[in-house]
């Protein structure tokens, strides 16, 4: 699988772009969603208009509006319900993050997906939820609601499944198509898997990577390992749809881990910059490219440009 890597770039200097007076009418307004982090990895919120640069296919268009983004979102929160699921965990300290024994990693996972949707909310209160399953088939469990109470509900309901194995890269094309459908323009998905297992979802990379270019939602996902074996094509797959999508992968070992991850991607969303610039009219580019006039800049951006 070959996959372009996104190209980011930081210019020294704000860069006037000269408007050809009858051009505005053959150009076309498009907006796109990315989050910028420091040297620490937390959110910026404080960069100006003139500091933020696009491209598409390299060639730099012109910004026209740059601040922090307020619409409403539209999350899939993708939980493992895999027979790997169910199995002992590797907690620090031999305890997992509500004090349970390590074993019972889906207690961990329910802590997780419940502090992201409340501290998502918190920031966001418009925006919609939903909770999906990927043990043996690709379930929803909680329809799209923004009431954390029911959430919290339907995450209960999260169980492992004896002998179920993933369907995980299903789940996220089929997420992906949902939330294509979905009238507001900031999307997302959020996935916790449990390494090993085995995936017998039947999606090339390429066409789930399409599906969440065509949704513009980054993908946000977690691989638990505990154990040494790994699951060789979702470990190369993941990363490449976090990455190209303007989302992130993290691999960890610690269940009592997830609760922090879960809860700083739910800042990440929050904190994302609704960028608005022009570009002539003609056929969509290849791709879109993001810079900034800071050094030391993470950019979470997607490669794929808006519709």
């Amino acid at each position: 699988m070959k996959l372009k890597s996104i190209s980011l770039w930081v210019l020294p200097v704000a860069m006037a772009l000269a408007v050809v007076p009858g051009l505005a009418a053959r150009q076309a307004t498009k907006t796109v969603y990315v989050t910028f982090l420091d040297e620490k990895g937390n959110p910026i919120t404080d960069l100006k208009q003139d500091e933020i640069h696009v491209a598409e296919n390299g060639k730099e268009v012109q910004v026209v509006s740059a601040k922090i983004a307020t619409t409403p979102m539209s999350i899939i929160m993708l939980g493992d319900s895999t027979k790997a699921a169910g199995g002992s965990g590797m907690a620090q300290g031999g305890k997992g993050s509500s004090g349970t024994a390590a074993g019972d990693v889906m207690v961990d996972i329910r802590a997780a997906l419940n502090a992201f949707s409340q501290q998502l909310l918190s920031k966001s209160p418009q925006s919609e939820l939903s909770l999906v399953e990927f043990g043996q088939a690709n379930v929803t469990i909680v329809p799209y609601t923004s009431k954390q109470e029911d959430l919290a509900k339907g995450i209960t309901h999260l169980v492992s499944k004896p002998d179920a194995d993933s369907v995980l890269f299903e789940a996220i094309t089929e997420g992906s198509k949902d939330l294509a459908k979905r009238k507001n323009a900031r999307h997302a998905i959020i996935s916790i898997n449990v390494e090993p297992s085995n995936e017998v979802s039947k999606e090339p990379p390429n066409a789930i990577m399409k599906e969440l270019g065509k949704a513009q939602a980054p993908l946000f996902s977690v691989s638990l390992q505990k154990g040494e074996k790994r699951n060789n094509q979702r470990g190369v797959v993941l990363p490449q749809l976090a990455t190209q999508t303007g989302g992130r992968h993290e691999v960890i070992v610690g269940q009592s881990a997830l609760v922090d991850l879960l809860k700083q991607t739910a800042d990440y969303l929050t904190a994302q910059y609704e960028i608005t610039y022009t570009r002539p009219a003609g056929p969509m580019p290849a791709g879109i490219q993001f810079g900034v006039n800071r050094t030391g800049v993470k950019i979470l951006a997607t490669h794929f440009p808006p519709q």
